[in-house]
């Protein structure tokens, strides 16, 4: 991984300016606030240096009825709603299998999902995990 990115993602995954979210890149909540995944801070990133931009994917419904304009990352005409788009993520070394891992197809970047999404690690934890890892 580019090591000047990673050092702006483990910053800005512990600067409290963005709010954890899940099971999405980029979420609009009702009340105008953005939520990111830890893979949605980086994908940020890059919108910010113009390497990326948001598209809107459209409004969906979650299980409290309240109203969420969810985002894509978009690269070349590749798209990720859930997960980084292909290139963005092989390019980065994200979808290597993770150091010490013996699930077969487990890369880092599901491994990073899984920590935001299922695990609950906060932003904070996430970050040392990179810090320490990639």
């Amino acid at each position: 991984m580019d090591q000047k990115l990673k050092e702006k993602w483990v910053d800005s995954l512990r600067s409290g300016n963005y709010n954890q979210g899940r099971y999405s890149l980029k979420i609009e909540c009702e009340d105008g606030e953005f939520e990111y995944c830890c893979l949605g801070v980086l994908c940020d990133i890059l919108v910010q240096s113009g390497d990326m931009e948001w598209t809107e994917g459209g409004e969906f419904y979650d299980n409290d009825s309240s109203e969420k304009r969810y985002y894509n990352a978009t690269f070349g005409g590749q798209t990720g709603s859930v997960a980084l788009p292909l290139y963005i993520a092989k390019k980065q070394g994200l979808t290597e299998a993770p150091k010490g891992s013996c699930m077969k197809g487990e890369t880092i970047e599901s491994m990073l999902i899984g920590f935001n999404d299922r695990s609950d690690m906060s932003f904070a934890d996430i970050a040392s995990y990179i810090e320490r890892n990639l």
